[in-house]
């Protein structure tokens, strides 16, 4: 089926992605070093930062090189997922985003709980971030295919869609456009690379409520500075 698959340009500005962070911000030099040695530091650190080598490089386009949010963009290929993800197998990186912030939040929650409910984690407050990107490039086009491909869109499996991202990656495929299987009428994109991503800036703060059993709300705490 992923042969017949329309490949078309995406362009959304902005797109969103949320990550888990931690509030309030914390600098991990300060507990063991003056502030004057934070840049010597900082400098020993970037030798093994994977994201940093990639963005010094410029090996993913000029768009990633330049952009001052560039470790984000390029955080889940320096650091692929090794359990994998919808469209990965864990042998290679995806970046997910989608195309509104409900959507970024109804896959995030969702994902955070399975997770949490893994784990038998206590009442807590997550603290997450929401950056804003924006993505233009060609993807292989899934929207619209969810009856044509129900095991691909499964819920609770990624027994079929692994195998497709796979396939495609293979091929040199951007990624792909999707219909979001976590909030009805949302659109997603997997990149299987950086380069269609660019002006990464933080777009909210968020606080996701977790009960010991579920989320049960988000809290919108401040917008970012590139809102």
């Amino acid at each position: 089926m992923e042969l017949d698959l329309v490949v078309r340009r995406v362009e959304w500005k902005p797109c969103w992605r949320i990550i888990p962070t931690r509030l309030p911000r914390i600098n991990v030099y300060g507990r063991i070093a003056s502030a004057d040695d934070f840049a010597a530091l900082d400098a020993v650190e970037q030798l093994t930062n994977e994201r940093a080598r990639m963005h010094a490089g410029g090996s993913y386009g000029k768009n990633v090189a330049r952009d001052c949010g560039a470790e984000i963009i390029l955080a889940p290929f320096a650091h692929p997922n090794p359990n994998g993800s919808r469209y990965s197998d864990g042998s290679y990186g995806v970046l997910y985003a989608a195309r509104t912030l409900a959507t970024s939040i109804g896959e995030t929650r969702y994902h955070r709980e399975r997770f949490l409910r893994y784990t038998d984690e206590p009442e807590m407050f997550l603290p997450m971030r929401a950056f804003k990107l924006d993505a233009d490039g060609k993807f292989h086009d899934l929207r619209g295919h969810r009856r044509a491909l129900p095991a691909v869109y499964s819920a609770t499996s990624y027994a079929a869609s692994q195998p497709l991202g796979k396939r495609l990656h293979e091929r040199g495929s951007h990624g792909l456009a999707y219909d979001s299987v976590r909030h009805d009428g949302g659109q997603c994109v997997a990149a299987f690379e950086p380069a269609p991503f660019s002006r990464c800036r933080v777009g909210r703060e968020l606080l996701y409520l977790w009960n010991g059993d579920s989320i049960t709300d988000v809290l919108f705490l401040s917008r970012g500075a590139g809102a």
